[in-house]
């Protein structure tokens, strides 16, 4: 398990709470900053990758672990199981999305990314718990987030997302293995690493990069709109295609 003692972004805020500067929500100007708190390698720099090229700069300015220093505010913050954040960052974190902040919480597999994913969760009215789920095929949801999509792999993790926020969008025959969730004023997507990306040296299918990328449009909804010009507007809608051009 990676070990985070505190979020590269927390010691940039000038906000303070409990004696640690926290998450603020970005001012209603520029792209949406999306920071992504993933390790670089494995499978979740496929995610960093895969966003790289998916989401327009003109609308989406990504930053990693590597650049938090350049970040600036966030308005969405993707997190993953695998880091154990302490009980500072938790607060922050809840606190950015009840402010209108944005998650997406990537999970992973085994037994030792849930009590890291409840200790994060929980207070948002989100978790993880272990069952025995069977490896049937995906069901998708009508949502904005799987529009589109049109196969994914099925999960091998024995998990499932609980919580009385949730909102299934994904489901492996009876148990919800995705799902997104309404937070005061924002949102969050809580999805397994799995669906959005590739086993070993394979890269993430068309699908797997849509149901990502859909995922960001959905969360940032709220800043998209500012950016199109207003908010009461209609919502900014994502690329419709993915991967390499045919032929």
């Amino acid at each position: 398990m990676m070990r985070r003692y505190s979020l590269p972004i927390l010691g940039m805020m000038a906000v303070v709470c409990f004696g640690l500067p926290c998450l603020v929500v970005a001012a209603d100007d520029g792209p949406v900053v999306v920071l992504a708190d993933l390790p670089d390698s494995g499978r979740t720099g496929q995610v960093v990758s895969a966003l790289t090229q998916s989401l327009p700069p003109r609308l989406f300015s990504l930053r990693g672990q590597g650049d938090a220093a350049g970040a600036g505010q966030p308005d969405l913050l993707i997190a993953y199981s695998g880091v154990d954040y302490d009980a500072g960052d938790i607060a922050a974190v809840n606190d950015f999305v009840r402010a209108g902040g944005a998650l997406l919480y990537l999970y992973g597999g085994t037994d030792r990314h849930i009590e890291p994913a409840n200790a994060l969760l929980k207070d948002l009215r989100l978790g993880l718990t272990r069952v025995n789920t069977p490896r049937q095929e995906v069901k998708l949801a009508k949502h904005k987030v799987t529009d589109g999509v049109q196969a994914l792999p099925d999960s091998p993790y024995r998990t499932t997302v609980t919580g009385g926020n949730r909102w299934p969008i994904i489901r492996q025959g009876r148990f919800v293995v995705g799902a997104t969730a309404a937070i005061s004023k924002g949102r969050a997507a809580v999805l397994p690493l799995t669906m959005v990306t590739a086993t070993g040296s394979g890269e993430p299918t068309p699908d797997q990069i849509r149901l990502l990328t859909n995922a960001c449009y959905w969360l940032a909804d709220r800043r998209l709109k500012t950016i199109a010009g207003g908010r009461g507007g209609p919502s900014v809608k994502p690329p419709t295609t993915f991967g390499p051009p045919p032929g």
